[in-house]
């Protein structure tokens, strides 16, 4: 083989190693697309996963929440209704205040609340109104999800402080009561 033919077989074969080199660096580049496609779609799965678990719990506390308060305030009254012929009117209104303020403040919330939750319906009745295709559902809908999520995020700290003022007034005028009751024995 003369010299010149010698150095286009090294060129060609350097080229050859070069394509060698870059189809092995394109199918490493498509596989790495393809794992970062199926993380997007599990980290995807996993917020939507949260977003749920945290609507279900927010609900499971909501109605939690309510069962013991309704129990509570008709104890409350009753035992208040029952006992105040045998306290001051002094006590006796104060212990009423505490009873009205904390069922206000709970009335308040449950009305807040289920304003939400009527504008997250509202947002789903858009779907069915506006004759939404298939194709667009799933995305509007992951977005309206997304929506309801932050409300309940933003909407927690009022709960806790209308939870908090609920449950404080009640407490004070039970204890105020329980104490009434205890000097009248």
């Amino acid at each position: 083989m003369d010299k010149e033919t010698a150095q286009y077989v090294l060129q060609l074969t350097d080229e050859i190693d070069g394509l060698w080199r870059y189809i092995g660096y394109d199918e490493k580049s498509k596989e790495a697309r393809a794992r970062a496609r199926d993380i997007e779609g599990k980290v995807a799965v996993y917020k939507k996963e949260a977003e749920d678990l945290y609507r279900r719990q927010y609900e499971e506390a909501s109605k939690y929440f309510n069962t013991v308060m309704a129990v509570g305030y008709a104890g409350y009254f009753a035992t208040w209704t029952l006992m105040r012929s045998d306290i001051d009117s002094w006590h006796g209104s104060f212990i009423g205040m505490m009873g009205m303020i904390s069922l206000a403040t709970f009335i308040c919330w449950e009305l807040f609340a289920m304003h939400m939750r009527m504008k997250g319906l509202e947002e789903i009745n858009f779907f069915f109104r506006n004759m939404v295709s298939v194709d667009d559902f799933e995305p509007l809908r992951q977005q309206q999800l997304a929506k309801e999520a932050r409300r309940m995020m933003w909407a927690r700290p009022i709960w806790a402080l209308a939870f908090f003022v609920s449950a404080g007034t009640s407490a004070v005028g039970a204890i105020d009561l329980m104490l009434q009751l205890y000097n009248n024995l």
